[in-house]
């Protein structure tokens, strides 16, 4: 019997939003309205299958994917796999959906409760469909291909930005690694899945829509590799900023994304052929209860905002308490949004991908650094991608090492839900399960 042949498909939708739809910016408002477009927002996908067995990976220009996007008794990610799923021998297991973690893009990440506003739920439904029909035109692309595993390095991307709280007992490291799955395609563009971790906050809290320096790589892959399709996977940037920082420069968006791009090219051009013998496309996914971090009394708290809007209220502007008084009605106001969260575990969906000799981790929450590498050399596949934000969005997971240095990661905040110690329980479930992926004991993709 003739072995079936691997089959890749890719597409890009255009998710551009509105400029009515909000981004997540600074206080007093938590929010800010776009007045312009510097450059588009892509939903980008590639499909696989291996006769009976089938993959489909969305890569999203967005800070994140809230579960609760589309409001109280509705998944968006159940609701996108779904959509795209239907009609098709794929199953919904067997997508994966992850954000570039983009900040000049509109808040999905989830920490305001924009699906209270009716006009932004309709965007959200929508934004939905688009997102399915990346993949489903993914899936109608789908041409033989051959895989090629390639690696390089990428130079003056990214910094450890925990590196400066010089604490003891955490480690601090950076990681310049990317990783490349090149699926070669006689009669079709080649496809470009990339993996790489980095914040891609160059441009934050500002009012032009921006894919980032991620938009930027994935252009330049697509024009050096004569109409390739690059896809790319965020990863473990939990802790990792630009080298530069927050600078709002395009200038340094630009140069951030030519040095990503041209080191994928690089791993793309010494990209070897992978062997496919077997079984070489499965998926699994596991869905734990994750305990939440303690929580202020809300009757404590509301009594403490309730005193500080009394005394900004009696205050003139140019009065010197107020700016004192001001960061802490800034503090108030997010741990009031953390409490509004609640106190009941988080499901955390973890699910692996077995890419032939390659496979692809995704976690729903921002994960450091150090966690992404140990989970990498845990891995018995080689390479192995490590895709954060994906399948949802549960803030930071941060090592319990981590928690005694303090610092935005753990601050009382929507963005850090999730209890100390349950990092270390994800990472060693991630670990099992993408070591159970083994042809022998993974159930078909598909049909």
């Amino acid at each position: 019997m003739d072995r079936p042949a691997l089959l890749a498909g890719a597409a890009a939708v255009d998710i551009t939003p509105p400029l009515t739809i909000p981004y997540l910016g600074s206080h007093p408002q938590r929010y800010g309205a776009f007045n312009d477009i510097h450059d588009p927002l892509l939903a980008r996908a590639v499909a696989l299958s291996h006769g009976e067995h089938h993959l489909a990976i969305l890569s999203v220009d967005a800070i994140g994917l809230s579960r609760d996007l589309l409001g109280p008794g509705r998944d968006f990610i159940a609701e996108l796999r779904e959509r795209a799923c239907r009609g098709l021998p794929l199953r919904p297991d067997a997508v994966m959906a992850a954000a570039t973690h983009a900040h000049s893009v509109p808040e999905t990440y989830g920490i305001l409760r924009l699906w209270e506003d009716a006009a932004f739920r309709d965007w959200a439904d929508g934004w939905c469909t688009a997102l399915a029909d990346a993949i489903r035109l993914a899936w109608a692309d789908r041409r033989p291909a051959g895989l090629r595993l390639g690696q390089a390095r990428v130079d003056g991307l990214n910094i450890n930005r925990r590196a400066a709280l010089q604490t003891a007992g955490e480690a601090h490291p950076v990681d310049d690694e990317v990783v490349v799955l090149h699926f070669s395609r006689p009669e079709a563009p080649d496809i470009i899945l990339a993996n790489a971790a980095c914040h891609a906050v160059t441009v934050q809290v500002q009012p032009m829509v921006s894919a980032d320096f991620p938009g930027v790589a994935c252009r330049h892959v697509d024009m050096a590799l004569g109409g390739a399709r690059c896809v790319f996977l965020q990863g473990a940037a939990g802790d990792l900023n630009p080298r530069r920082g927050c600078t709002r420069d395009w200038a340094d968006v630009a140069d951030y994304g030519r040095r990503l791009g041209e080191a994928i090219v690089q791993a793309a051009g010494d990209a070897t052929p992978a062997d496919l013998d077997g079984v070489p496309l499965a998926a699994a996914a596991v869905t734990l209860p994750v305990a939440t971090r303690p929580l202020p009394d809300p009757a404590v708290l509301e009594r403490e905002w309730q005193a500080v809007e009394a005394r900004l209220e009696g205050l003139p502007a140019e009065d010197p308490s107020c700016a004192g008084l001001f960061q802490q009605r800034c503090r108030l106001a997010e741990a009031r949004r953390l409490v509004a969260f609640g106190t009941a575990p988080i499901p955390v969906e973890i699910q692996a991908m077995r890419l032939g000799p390659a496979a692809i981790v995704g976690l729903p929450g921002e994960v450091f650094c150090a966690d992404g590498l140990a989970l990498r050399r845990r891995s018995p596949f080689t390479p192995t991608m490590v895709a954060e934000l994906a399948n949802g969005c549960v803030g930071y997971l941060v090592p319990r090492s981590a928690w005694s240095s303090g610092g935005y990661e753990v601050g009382m905040g929507a963005w850090c839900r999730v209890a100390a110690g349950e990092a270390e329980r994800l990472m060693e479930a991630a670990a099992a399960l993408v070591a159970d992926l083994t042809p022998a004991g993974t159930a078909p993709t598909g049909q």
